[in-house]
């Protein structure tokens, strides 16, 4: 019997060159001034529309780019999670919210603090087409012979 990966589903990692110290300081500011909000998290500190000009420069250098299509126009939306010690996020998705493209920056991980957990995403991905364009020109099928 031969297994064949039909949809495989990208993930980039890159190791970055951020300034931990100062965005730590940001975060932990933002977490005074902005109130929690409950959308994905059990436990911990999850706050809206963090806007910081540094931090949002050096994430669009680390956006993965198609050298034959650039990417249009888009707005940059990000929000700190702080999980203390027995705090967690639940399974999201950020399509509704009109997402072509999620990342996660850890900027302080204690020992022992668990892993992140992916899960697979197509159901959620046949819902929106932006991302399923840019990045498999649109294919949503994959013929075999």
């Amino acid at each position: 019997m031969d297994t064949i990966n039909l949809f495989p589903t990208q993930i980039f990692s890159h190791q970055c060159d951020f300034d931990l110290e100062y965005l730590y300081k940001k975060v932990k500011d933002h977490e005074k001034s902005v109130p929690n909000r409950e959308y994905s998290n059990n436990g911990g500190y999850q706050g809206g529309n963090f806007k910081d000009e540094y931090f949002e420069k050096k994430i669009r250098q680390y956006i993965p780019q198609r050298p034959d299509i650039r990417i249009g126009n888009y707005t940059f939306d990000a929000w700190v999670n702080i999980n203390y010690k027995g705090s967690s996020n639940d399974p999201h998705e950020h399509l509704t919210r009109g997402g072509f493209l999620s990342g996660i920056l850890y900027i302080k991980v204690p020992n022992n603090s668990g892993s992140i957990v992916f899960q697979d995403p197509r159901n959620y991905m046949q819902l929106r087409s932006e991302p399923l364009m840019y990045y498999n020109d649109g294919n949503s099928v994959a013929p075999y012979k």
